[in-house]
């Protein structure tokens, strides 16, 4: 069993550097993944770019940054080194995004819930974080379909804001058609 362990950790490390086919994983090829940007250790020994992710403990906020987390890693894969989660147990309503490039300008605001007064929807988060990190990285079905408008996120609260657009002109043209 320690030789299988030792065989497998051995082609792994291979396979950071090389495709190779790993016998216990049959059919998979490992590749190396290009990372769009490149990432740097700082003098901490922390990794750049880094994602910080504040959050109210009081509130109970901690899966919802566990779960923005999980959607900017899985997204930027390979171009994000690190996600933080950072209770904060002192403040109230805290959750805020902070993205370091590792450039020497510190950490950039990316989203503040006290400055919106509201929660990031995924897409616009996503949206946020790639024009600071990775402008020419397609987000995919993320992106809003009509075209990325700065003042209309793609959200629920928009969508349903169109429905009930919609909804109340056609009970206005009913009831002229009343009248």
């Amino acid at each position: 069993m320690l030789r299988r362990h030792a065989l497998l950790a051995a082609m792994l490390l291979v396979a950071c550097t090389n495709a190779v086919r790993i016998p216990a994983m049959r059919a998979r090829t490992l590749r190396p993944r290009l990372s769009l940007v490149t990432m740097k250790l700082d003098e901490a020994g922390v990794a750049r770019p880094r994602v910080a992710i504040e959050y109210c403990t009081r509130c109970n906020w901690l899966l919802r940054s566990s779960w923005v987390s999980q959607e900017l890693l899985t997204t930027f894969n390979g171009t994000v080194a690190e996600v933080a989660l950072q209770p904060n147990h002192i403040e109230g309503g805290v959750f805020n995004v902070r993205l370091d490039m590792g450039d020497g300008e510190g950490e950039q605001m990316i989203f503040s819930r006290a400055a919106e007064g509201r929660f990031p929807e995924s897409a616009e988060l996503k949206r946020l974080v790639r024009d600071v990190l990775a402008p020419e990285k397609p987000l995919g079905h993320s992106e809003d379909r009509y075209g990325a408008d700065e003042n209309r996120p793609a959200s629920a609260r928009s969508a349903v804001s169109r429905l009930l657009a919609l909804f109340s002109r056609e009970k206005a043209e009913t009831n002229e058609k009343a009248r």
